[in-house]
């Protein structure tokens, strides 16, 4: 059996997840006008709370 590679993933962000443990992600952003050309100053929170839910088998049995 190989093991599989657990992702979710927002928007252009991918997170990895090892186990099927709760994943929480906290991210601030902020921009700042001025800096590198932007037009505008902001901040931004954005938060994940990843929980698997397991159904069972998706195979089929013989």
């Amino acid at each position: 059996m190989q093991d599989r590679e657990l992702l979710s993933q927002t928007g252009v962000d991918r997170y990895e997840h090892g186990t099927l443990a709760p994943t929480i992600v906290l991210k601030y952003t902020r921009g700042i006008e001025g800096l590198f050309n932007a037009d505008f100053n902001y901040n931004k929170l954005q938060f994940m709370f990843y929980k698997p839910i397991l159904l069972g088998s998706w195979e089929k049995q013989c």
